[in-house]
């Protein structure tokens, strides 16, 4: 059987290269190749035998008889005296050595050859040939952050070690040079937990024996960890400040447990390299490289570093032991506490000051390649920058909660999309569809900011396909708010799912920005209709709707009484207006100043009372008059001009009415601010007799 090895410091460091070029060989001042064009791999070998592995960057346009590429080798590191040319494809150099003697050293280095005369090099790498073989074990109880790896060695010399090298990049030379885990000492045959891993994550492994001129790797295999749910009453404390801690380090189940170690931007816990542009350049609070977002679909966060100052500020610190573990317990202004283990933290392959020293990274960036963090020990505690690489704790606090909206599952339509007789399509709410006239959600419970889910049951699929059907069908959302915008139309792969018959599947989206009310709210099935002999007998349940609840506060503000004056809108002879305040309406000479209005992006609800509809209406008058918003703040951006089904009510004489709007951004001041009342005006006998009061406004409150 085959097996692998590479040069062992090779785990440890990054590579390393060398050129020659002839004095006497006249060459283009850009040429194609550089000093670190030229890289030397690892070998897979046998015990008479070396496949040798290489990589060259830059001859992709050149003509094959332009150059020559292989490897050089020989028995001594300083007298490589002989060479092999090898076959380059797609950039990797490959060539076999042969009739090599069992438990012989080889020292190798890839070149490429340009025109015969200039060479470029890589570094000088080492190989043994053995009869040592590495079999890789599957992942076994894969959990959210965990799973149990290992490998079985055979024939391998004594004093050799063992263990697994992990990565998250599925690339033969990554994997080999990524995050060394190792075994107890002289386990042959081992199996080990590999902790701090990151949820809804694949990940690629493989054994290794160490035999201490060169290593053996294992077969390559896969995992993915299973996403994670977050316990919003046990899982987070509230120590009184402003934002919810998590009670465990990610990656930890207990609170003395160390849990992972994340260099900054490193969404998999296992990264290892110091070459910085893995890692983050820019703040990564709720972005794709936040490791706690991306663990807990948002719920939980990185803190910032004014989050980790206020909670070392505003927390009594006492330096305790628990379960055997020492670290800081914090106590919050409220008598909740929370406990952070002195993990330490880990550089490339080695974690040092474990049970001395607490590293704890934040999403904030300090300046190039360098994050903010925290530290702290038994005598002091400090902010400090940290390499980016340097891999640290993480503490996370509460992020985006979610709610949940009711689903009236009698009224969901499974029908046509746009009548293609070709795609099925699963209408939660559609104003151009079936669900206009009788939605089976309240529109106005329809608010999210960033993320929605749909989780739903569908049946009637098995035994009810055409022959020759597809048999597999991709689902996916789409979405587009009561002002079109945000929108969502699919095209994300993570974010659909696959039907592949009768089942409960989910489906998500992500918006930029804010999203109130709906438009168009659908789960498209791809190709689904065409496939099914009788359409009838598909049958859909939502099972769940989940919307980001992380909004500001909703606020109650101050409404001048002189505010509520009713007129005619813009002289039409039509339409009602009530106008809290109009700088081209009557309401502009009255004095009232909302100038000091401000609140953030969300949705603004409006309350009011109206008298004098009842018994003042002409004859053959409606009964019925559509009603909403018009704001625009002091800029005339964000502004809402209604048009939406969300957030609108019907007036049908004297009472208590709700009207929303929602604004995509930050607003301050107002230029209008007006109830619309379409088509009033023009069915009053007495347009005197209308009278205003009770108007009470909420806003989401200013977000720092």
């Amino acid at each position: 059987m085959k097996s692998k090895i590479f040069l062992y410091l090779s785990l440890f460091a990054g590579l390393a290269f060398t050129a020659c070029n002839d004095d006497d060989v006249t060459v283009n001042t850009t040429p194609i190749l550089d000093a670190q064009s030229v890289v030397t791999g690892s070998a897979d070998v046998t015990a008479t035998t070396a496949i040798l592995h290489g990589t060259v960057a830059g001859l992709e346009n050149s003509s094959p008889s332009s150059y020559t590429v292989g490897f050089n080798y020989g028995t001594e590191e300083a007298n490589l005296n002989q060479n092999i040319n090898g076959s380059l494809v797609d950039g990797v150099i490959t060539a076999e050595l042969t009739g090599l003697a069992d438990g012989t050293t080889i020292y190798y280095q890839a070149f490429a050859k340009l025109q015969g005369r200039v060479v470029f090099t890589g570094a000088v790498k080492s190989l043994v040939t053995t009869d040592a073989v590495v079999l890789t074990k599957d992942a076994a109880e894969i959990g959210n952050f965990s799973a149990i790896l290992g490998a079985t060695v055979t024939d391998a010399p004594a004093g050799s070690t063992y263990g697994i090298v992990i990565s998250p990049f599925n690339d033969e030379e990554e994997i080999r040079a990524g995050l060394i885990v190792p075994a107890a000492a002289g386990a042959a045959d081992f199996a080990l937990t590999m902790k701090g891993l990151v949820p809804t994550r694949t990940y690629y492994y493989a054994g290794y024996a160490d035999l201490g001129s060169g290593v053996i790797y294992g077969e390559v295999k896969s995992f993915t960890t299973p996403a994670y749910e977050v316990d919003f009453e046990n899982d987070l404390v509230d120590l009184g400040l402003s934002v919810k801690w998590a009670k465990y380090n990610l990656g930890a189940t207990t609170e003395s447990e160390f849990g992972g170690y994340y260099g900054f931007g490193d969404v998999s816990g296992v990264l290892n390299t110091t070459i910085t542009k893995y890692y983050g350049m820019a703040d990564l609070y709720d972005t794709e490289l936040d490791v706690a977002a991306v663990a807990s679909d948002s719920k939980l966060l990185l803190p910032s570093a004014e989050q980790f100052r206020e909670l070392f500020t505003n927390c009594s610190k006492e330096w305790i032991v628990v379960d055997g573990v020492a670290g800081y317990k914090l106590t919050g202004p409220n008598g909740n506490s929370i406990f952070l283990p002195a993990a330490g933290s880990r550089t490339v392959n080695d974690v040092t000051e474990s049970g001395a020293m607490g590293y704890y990274q934040t999403g904030s960036l300090a300046s190039d390649k360098y994050s903010v963090a925290y530290n702290f020990s038994t005598s002091n505690n400090s902010r400090i920058n940290a390499p980016v690489y340097q891999a640290l704790s993480v503490r996370p606090v509460a992020g985006r909660s979610f709610r949940k909206v009711t689903v009236d599952n009698s009224k969901i339509k499974f029908v046509n999309k746009d009548g293609d007789g070709v795609n099925g399509r699963i209408e939660i709410y559609n104003e151009f569809g079936e669900t206009k006239d009788d939605s089976p959600v309240n529109l106005n419970d329809v608010f999210f900011s960033r993320n929605m889910s749909v989780t739903f049951k569908i049946e009637g699929i098995n035994e009810n396909l055409v022959e020759g059907a597809d048999g597999s069908y991709k689902a996916e959302l789409s979405f587009a708010d009561a002002d079109w915008d945000p929108s969502y139309w699919g095209g994300v792969a993570q974010w659909a799912d696959i039907i592949n018959g009768d089942g409960t599947y989910t489906v998500s989206c992500q918006i930029d920005g804010s999203a109130n009310g709906a438009v168009v709210w659908c789960v498209e099935v791809l190709g689904l209709w065409k496939d099914l002999v009788d359409t009838e007998k598909v049958k859909v349940t939502i099972e769940a709707v989940n919307l980001d609840a992380k909004d500001a506060p909703i606020v109650e503000i101050p409404v001048d009484a002189k505010s509520g004056v009713f007129c005619n809108k813009d002289g039409d002879g039509v339409n009602g207006r009530i106008e809290i305040y109009n700088e081209f309406g009557e309401t502009k000479n009255l004095g009232i100043d909302y100038s000091w209005l401000a609140f953030s992006a969300g949705t603004m609800t409006v309350e009011f009372d109206i008298e004098g509809v009842d018994g003042n209406l002409v004859e053959n008058a409606s009964g019925s008059y559509k009603t909403e918003l018009s704001f625009a703040d002091a800029d005339w951006d964000p502004s809402y001009w209604g048009g939406a089904v969300a957030g609108a009510t019907q007036v049908t004489g004297n009472g208590h009415y709700t009207v929303q709007a929602h604004l995509g951004g930050y607003c301050e001041g107002a230029v209008v601010w007006t109830i619309e009342l379409y088509d009033l005006w023009k069915d009053l006998v007495d347009t005197s007799k209308i009278k205003v009061s009770g108007i009470k406004v909420y806003v989401p409150s200013v977000v720092e």
